[in-house]
C-alpha cells in the first residue's frame, strides 16, 4: 500500500506540472490592446477590426494547437498512469505473494523451533537416563566388587570358624570341666552345712545325741512332745514359705486327722491370717506393663511387671518391729533410724530399696527392704517416670513409728542415697560420668576418655572444684544433705583393685611367661593380640586369594600348552570374548576355568574376559572394575601370539607364586605369635600364671567362683599381708621393676579397706 501511495503521488505531481506549464503558455499568448488617443479614434477603427480578426484566427489556430497538445499530453497521461497502475498492480500482487512468503516462512520457523525445543527436552531425558544408567552401572560394579570381597572373606571366616570352632569346644570342655568343679564344691558346702546342721539337731537333741531312735520309736511323753512341737513349728515355717493353698491344707488337715487322730493345725481361717500377716505381697502393687525390649536387630513388645510399695512407711515400720523382734536392731535413745535409699540395674531389671544401718550387720541381706522393681535403665527419667510416687514418699519421711515391745516409738530417719556413680548421678539430677565433668559433688572438670584420660598417676588430686548450684542440675529424685552424699567406696576400691592390682598381675605374669618384651598392661596386651589376630586375618585373605589365583594361571597354562602342541584353536562361540585367543571358549570341561568377568577396553571399548587381558588376581578384578584399562592388543599396538601369551601367563605364575609365599611365611610367623601370646593372655596356659591362679584359689579369690570381677570379700582377702607376700612371692624379683611399689599400693589400699 506505501508503494501505491508513491505512484499516485509520482503522477499527480506530473499533471500539476504540465497544468502549471499551460497556464503560462496562456497568459504570454493573451492580445494586447493598442493605447488609444482621443485624437485617432475614429481613424483606426477598420485597422482594429482587422487586427481583431487575426487575432481571433490565430487565437483560434493556437487554441487548437493547444487542445491537440493537452490531448496528445492528456493522452500521454492517461497512457503513463494506466502503464503506472499496472505495474503498481503487479507489485501489489508481488508484495502480496512477498507477504504470504513470509508468513509461510514465520509459520515453518515456528514449527522448527518447536521441533527444536522437542528434541533439546528429548536429549535432556536421554542425558537424565544415560546419568542414571551410568550411576546404576558404577553401583553394580561396586556392589559386584563387593560381593565378590564379601564371598572371599566368607571362605575364609568358614575357615577360621572351623578353627575357632574346635578351639570353642575345647573351650566348652574346659569350662563345663570348671562349672562341675564348682558345682561340686558348692554341693560339697550345701553337704557340710546340712551336716553342721545335723550336728547341731543332734546336739539340742533330749539325748544330746547318746542315743537315737526313729521318731516312731520314743515312747516318752515328754520327748514325743517335744518332737512333736519341732515338727508342728516346722510345718508352720513351711506353710507361709511355700504359700501353701487353701485346698491343700484342707486336705493335709484330713490326712493328719486321720493318721494321728487329732488335728495338728489350726483352723484355716487362721491360717490364712497367718499369712496375710508375715506375706509381704499385700504390701505391694504389681503391674503388668508392655514395654518395647530389643531382641537382637528388633524391637518387640513384651510383658513386664512393675512392682510398687503400696504404703511405705507401713512397710518400714513392719520391718524395723521385725528386726527388733529378732534382736538384730541396735538403737540408743534418742538415736535416728539410718535409712540407705539404694538402687541397680542387675540384668534388665532395676530394683529401689531401702537399707537399714542400725543393725548389728548392716551388710545381711535382711537388712534390704525392695520398695520398687521395673524392666529398664537405671537412668534419670526411667527413674522418675516410674518410681516418682516412691521418691515423693522417701522425701517426706522425716519420722517413722515403730512397735518395740508392743509399744510405740517415733524416731526421726536419716536418709542416705546408696549405689553406683550412675545410680548417685541419676537421683541427683547430675548429668551422668561421660559428662565433662563427671564429679557429682562438684564442677571440676577432666578428660575421662581417650589418649589424655585422667589416671591415676596423672591426676590432680588437690585440684578443687567449684559445688554445684541446683540451677545447675535437674530436679533432683530424692532431696537429700549434700554432706550425706559421697562418692561409692567400695566400688572405687573394687574398680582400683581390679584395674591396678589384679590386672597389673595377670599382666606380669603374662611378660613372664611370654619370653618376649610386653606392655605392663593386661589391656595394652589384648589390644596387641587384637592387633595380631586382625594381621592374621588380612594375610589369610591374602593367602587363599594368592593360592586361588595361581590354580587358575595353572589352568590357563594348560590350555595354552595344549593348544601350542595340537595347534587347533577353537572357533567363535557363544562364550568366547574379542580377544584374538580366548581361554574360555579353548579351555574344556576338565580345564574346569572359572566364570569370570567381563571387562570393557577403554581404548577399543570392546568386551573382553578378565583371564584374557591379564585380569588374575582379585586385586587386578577390582582395579579393573575402577579404572578399565586397555586390552592386550590395544596395549601393544599389534596381535599378540600365542607363544607371546604363554611367556605373559608364566610371568604372571611367577609373580604370583612369589607373593604366595611370602604371604605364606609371614602368615606362619603371626600365626605362631598370636597362638603364643592368645596362649598366656587369654589361655592362662603360662606356669606363673598357674601359680597364680594357685595361690588366688587357696585364699577363694579366683575368678571362677563367681565369673566375673571381686566382690568385697574378695577384695578383703586379697589385701590381707600374709595374701599380699604370697602374691608377691609367685613373680620372680626381675620381673618388674614395679613389684616393691605394687606391694606398698596393696599395703595402702589394705589400710583403706
Amino acid at each position: 500500500m506505501k508503494w501505491e501511495k508513491q505512484i499516485v503521488l509520482v503522477h499527480l505531481a506530473h499533471l500539476m506540472n504540465a497544468l502549471s506549464v499551460h497556464l503560462v503558455w496562456k497568459q504570454s499568448s493573451a492580445p494586447t490592446c493598442p493605447k488609444r488617443n482621443s485624437e485617432g479614434v475614429k481613424n483606426d477603427m477598420p485597422a482594429l477590426k482587422k487586427a481583431d480578426k487575426a487575432r481571433k484566427i490565430c487565437a483560434k489556430q493556437g487554441r487548437g494547437v493547444l487542445e491537440s497538445r493537452h490531448e496528445a499530453i492528456k493522452r500521454d497521461l492517461r497512457n503513463d498512469l494506466a502503464m503506472h497502475v499496472a505495474q503498481s498492480e503487479n507489485l501489489r500482487e508481488e508484495i502480496r505473494l512477498v507477504t504470504e512468503d513470509r508468513d509461510n516462512i514465520s509459520d515453518e520457523i515456528a514449527r522448527k523451533s518447536s521441533q527444536i525445543v522437542n528434541l533439546q527436552r528429548e536429549i535432556e531425558l536421554v542425558s537424565d537416563r544415560l546419568g542414571q544408567k551410568q550411576k546404576a552401572s558404577v553401583l553394580i560394579d561396586e556392589k559386584v566388587s563387593g560381593l565378590r570381597t564379601e564371598n572371599s572373606q566368607l571362605k575364609v571366616q568358614l575357615k577360621t570358624v572351623e578353627s575357632e570352632l574346635l578351639e570353642l569346644k575345647k573351650r566348652q570342655t574346659a569350662i563345663i570341666r570348671a562349672n562341675i568343679q564348682a558345682f561340686d564344691t558348692v554341693q560339697r558346702k550345701k553337704m557340710e552345712q546340712l551336716e553342721r546342721k545335723l550336728a547341731e539337731l543332734v546336739a539340742i537333741s533330749p539325748t544330746g545325741g547318746s542315743s537315737l531312735k526313729d521318731y516312731c520309736k520314743g515312747n516318752k511323753r515328754d520327748t514325743t512332745n517335744v518332737r512333736c512341737q519341732k515338727a508342728l513349728e516346722c510345718l508352720k515355717r513351711s506353710v507361709v514359705k511355700w504359700k501353701l493353698s487353701d485346698g491343700f491344707l484342707k486336705e493335709f488337715k484330713a490326712f493328719l486327722t486321720e493318721k494321728l487322730g487329732f488335728d495338728v493345725f489350726v483352723s484355716r481361717q487362721k491360717i490364712d491370717q497367718l499369712k496375710k500377716e508375715n506375706s509381704a505381697t499385700e504390701n505391694y502393687h504389681f503391674t503388668a506393663k508392655t514395654i518395647l525390649k530389643k531382641v537382637g536387630s528388633r524391637e518387640v513388645e513384651v510383658e513386664t511387671v512393675h512392682i510398687e510399695a503400696k504404703d511405705l512407711k507401713a512397710l518400714i515400720s513392719r520391718r524395723l518391729r521385725q528386726q527388733y523382734e529378732g534382736g538384730t536392731l541396735t538403737l540408743k535413745p534418742g538415736e535416728p533410724i539410718v535409712c540407705g535409699v539404694g538402687g541397680d540395674k542387675g540384668g534388665s531389671t532395676t530394683k529401689l530399696v531401702v537399707v537399714f544401718g542400725n543393725l548389728i550387720n548392716p551388710n545381711n541381706p535382711l537388712g534390704i527392704l525392695l520398695i520398687g522393681s521395673y524392666e529398664g535403665n537405671d537412668d534419670y527419667m526411667s527413674l522418675k517416670t516410674n518410681f516418682g510416687p516412691l521418691f515423693h514418699a522417701l522425701n517426706d519421711l522425716k519420722n517413722i513409728t515403730y512397735q518395740e515391745n508392743g509399744v510405740e516409738v517415733t524416731r526421726n530417719v536419716l536418709q542416705f542415697p546408696v549405689g553406683d556413680c550412675k545410680f548417685l548421678s541419676a537421683i541427683l539430677g547430675h548429668p551422668g560420668q561421660s559428662s565433662s565433668t563427671p564429679c557429682f559433688l562438684c564442677k571440676l572438670s577432666w578428660v575421662n576418655r581417650g589418649q589424655n584420660a585422667a589416671t591415676l598417676g596423672t591426676f590432680d588430686f588437690g585440684a578443687i572444684g567449684d559445688s554445684w548450684h541446683p540451677d545447675d542440675l535437674k530436679t533432683p529424685l530424692l532431696h537429700t544433705s549434700p554432706d550425706c552424699i559421697c562418692p561409692p567406696p567400695l566400688h572405687i576400691l573394687l574398680g582400683v583393685i581390679q584395674d591396678y592390682v589384679v590386672n597389673w598381675c595377670y599382666a606380669i605374669c603374662n611378660i613372664t611367661d611370654f619370653g618376649e618384651p610386653l606392655p605392663e598392661s593386661l589391656k595394652e596386651q589384648r589390644k596387641s593380640l587384637k592387633n595380631l589376630m586382625d594381621q592374621e586375618e588380612f594375610y589369610s585373605t591374602r593367602y587363599l586369594s594368592s593360592k586361588h589365583s595361581l590354580e587358575i594361571v595353572d589352568k590357563m597354562l594348560a590350555v595354552l600348552e595344549r593348544t601350542i602342541s595340537t595347534g587347533k584353536e577353537s572357533k567363535e562361540s557363544p562364550s568366547s570374548c574379542n580377544s584374538a585367543y580366548c581361554f574360555v571358549s579353548n579351555a574344556t570341561k576338565k580345564d574346569a576355568i572359572p566364570k569370570c568377568d567381563m571387562v570393557r577396553c577403554s581404548q577399543c571399548n570392546q568386551f573382553f574376559h578378565g583371564l584374557c587381558i591379564g585380569v588374575i588376581t582379585e586385586e587386578d578384578s577390582e582395579n579393573a572394575q575402577r579404572n578399565p584399562g586397555k586390552c592386550m592388543e590395544c596395549r601393544k599396538g599389534r596381535q599378540v601370539p600365542i607363544l607371546e601369551r604363554k611367556k605373559l601367563t608364566e610371568k604372571a605364575h611367577h609373580d604370583i607364586s612369589k607373593r604366595l609365599n611370602s604371604d605364606e611365611e609371614v602368615l606362619e610367623d603371626i600365626v605362631e605369635e598370636r597362638e603364643k601370646l592368645e596362649n598366656t593372655v587369654d589361655k592362662l596356659s603360662g606356669p606363673t600364671r598357674k601359680k597364680l591362679e594357685h595361690v588366688l584359689r587357696s585364699i577363694k579369690c579366683d575368678s571362677r567362683a563367681f565369673f566375673q570381677q571381686l566382690t568385697g570379700n574378695q577384695a578383703r582377702k586379697i589385701l590381707r599381708p600374709e595374701n599380699i607376700a604370697k602374691i608377691h612371692e609367685v613373680f620372680p624379683t626381675n620381673a618388674s621393676d614395679n613389684l616393691e611399689l605394687m606391694r606398698d599400693v596393696m599395703m595402702d589400699l589394705a589400710d583403706l579397706m
